[in-house]
C-alpha cells in the first residue's frame, strides 16, 4: 500500500494539519516536488467567471479539487508510489446570500486588498443579531491514488463572531464560532479543534477509505 502523501496546499499551518492526521504515512507538499498547478487552478476560475458559467459553489468546489489533485498526478506521471490529495474550501453566510462561496480569483480586487475576515466582518457589521451571522464552512477534499479517485465533502455550521478572536489556527478561524462551544476555532485547543474540524473529518474519512482501496 503506497504511504507517500502529496498534498496540494501551499499553506504550511494546514500541512501540518493534515500531515497529523497521516501521522503514520509520508506527508509531501507538492510544492517540495517542484509541482505548481496555480496556472490551472487560475484558468479554471478565469474561465468560470470570464464565461459566466453558473455552476453552484459546490460544484465549483468539487471541479478546483479535481483540477488541483490531476494536475499533481500528471505533473508526477501518475506515479503509483504515490497518493495525491488536494482540498478546496468555501464559507457560505445565509444572510449573504451565501457568500463569499468558494473563493474567486480576483478576491484581492473585491477586498481592495485587505485581509478577508476583515471584509467578511465588515459585511456584517449592520447583521447584529446572531442568527443573521449563521455560516456554514465546507472542506472538499479530491483523492487520486493507484486505480481509483474519491472526493469527499464535511462541512460545520456555526456563526461569524463580530470581532477576531483567538491566536491559532489560519484561513477562517479566526471569525468562525462553532456553535455547540461559542469558541472560534482559533480559540480552541488543538484536541478540541481536531475534534470539531470540518478539515479533520474529511481527511480522516479519506485516510480511512483509501486504507482500503490503495
Amino acid at each position: 500500500m503506497s504511504k507517500i502523501i502529496v498534498v496540494s496546499t501551499e499553506n504550511e499551518k494546514k500541512f501540518e494539519e493534515i500531515s497529523s492526521i497521516f501521522s503514520n504515512w509520508e506527508s509531501l507538499q507538492a510544492k517540495t516536488l517542484g509541482i505548481d498547478v496555480s496556472a490551472e487552478v487560475n484558468g479554471f476560475k478565469r474561465d468560470r467567471e470570464v464565461n459566466g458559467i453558473l455552476n453552484s459553489d459546490r460544484l465549483n468546489s468539487l471541479k478546483e479539487s479535481r483540477i488541483k489533485a490531476i494536475s499533481i498526478s500528471n505533473a508526477m506521471n501518475n506515479n503509483e508510489d504515490f497518493v495525491v490529495i488536494a482540498d478546496e474550501t468555501r464559507l457560505e453566510i445565509e444572510s449573504l446570500n451565501n457568500w463569499p462561496g468558494a473563493i474567486i480569483s480576483n478576491w484581492d480586487e473585491i477586498t481592495s486588498g485587505k485581509n478577508y475576515n476583515d471584509t467578511i466582518l465588515e459585511s456584517l457589521k449592520s447583521k447584529l443579531k446572531k442568527q443573521d451571522r449563521r455560516a456554514t464552512f465546507y472542506v472538499t477534499v479530491t483523492v487520486i491514488g493507484k486505480n481509483f479517485e474519491l472526493s469527499i465533502e464535511e462541512k460545520i455550521t456555526g456563526y461569524i463572531s463580530k470581532t477576531k478572536r483567538g491566536t491559532n489556527g489560519f484561513g477562517f478561524d479566526e471569525i468562525f464560532e462553532e456553535e455547540i462551544s461559542g469558541k472560534t476555532f482559533a480559540e480552541m485547543s488543538p484536541e478540541l479543534k481536531n475534534k470539531l474540524s470540518a478539515r479533520r473529518k474529511a481527511f480522516a474519512k479519506v485516510k480511512a477509505i483509501i486504507g482500503v482501496l490503495d
